[in-house]
């Protein structure tokens, strides 16, 4: 639990027998909201924010423990709240929470992905899978739909759940196997899978990948001063 605003204060207000008064409390921090918006949340929010970003990372083994179906809409929520292309929200979310039909899907990909070539990492025990497709005839359904799964990912730290992207899918969506598999799913034939979370508790936490430093450069005058 982190909290997104605070009140600093040099004491704390006591009633006549000495003990904190919270009643005093109460009316303090609603008399100092707009300080709290101000100097709180502008900049503690934003530092949640990033840890959450700095500090995601896939997560491939899961527990035997379900995903509450409370943070699975929080997920879709998010998933649902991200950018898209002249609005036309064209996605769809296919949720699968019966761990059978789980492992016949990672079946299916692992077979066809081999026969084809295709990568395929995998995951082990998700509680949860969500499909992300989008309809082809969409020219920015693969963006729409990335911004959609990063969302979730992000949520998905930020609630204490693992969760990992497969990608697999979208190499061969519409082999003729995995298309009956979608099918089944009631996921439309006009549509292409853009990704894969699988989700669950973490059965661990992996490390941190190491990221490449020089991969920002800044084209400004104030670059060339630096330079110069």
């Amino acid at each position: 639990m982190v909290p997104i605003s605070f009140v600093k204060l040099k004491e704390l207000p006591l009633n006549y027998i000495g003990k904190v008064d919270r009643k005093k409390l109460n009316e303090i921090w609603k008399e100092k909201k707009g300080e709290r918006n101000k100097e709180s949340n502008s900049v503690n929010v934003a530092d949640i924010v990033l840890d959450i970003i700095t500090t995601r990372r896939t997560v491939r083994t899961f527990k035997n423990k379900a995903v509450e179906r409370e943070k699975i809409e929080k997920l879709l929520l998010a998933g649902r709240m991200a950018p898209s292309g002249h609005n036309m929200q064209t996605w769809r979310f296919t949720v699968i929470e019966d761990i059978n039909r789980i492992n016949k899907i990672k079946t299916d990909i692992d077979k066809v992905s081999r026969e084809k070539k295709t990568l395929f990492y995998g995951f082990q025990n998700p509680q949860a899978l969500i499909i992300v497709s989008n309809d082809k005839r969409n020219q920015d359904g693969e963006q729409d739909s990335s911004a959609a799964i990063e969302n979730i990912l992000l949520m998905a730290h930020a609630m204490s759940l693992g969760a990992c992207w497969i990608n697999a899918l979208y190499w061969i969506s519409d082999e003729p196997e995995i298309r009956e598999m979608l099918t089944e799913l009631e996921i439309p034939h006009t549509h292409k899978v853009y990704g894969i979370i699988g989700l669950g508790y973490p059965e661990a936490t992996p490390k941190m990948p190491v990221k490449k430093e020089n991969v920002i450069r800044y084209i400004d005058k104030r670059s060339e001063e630096n330079e110069n």
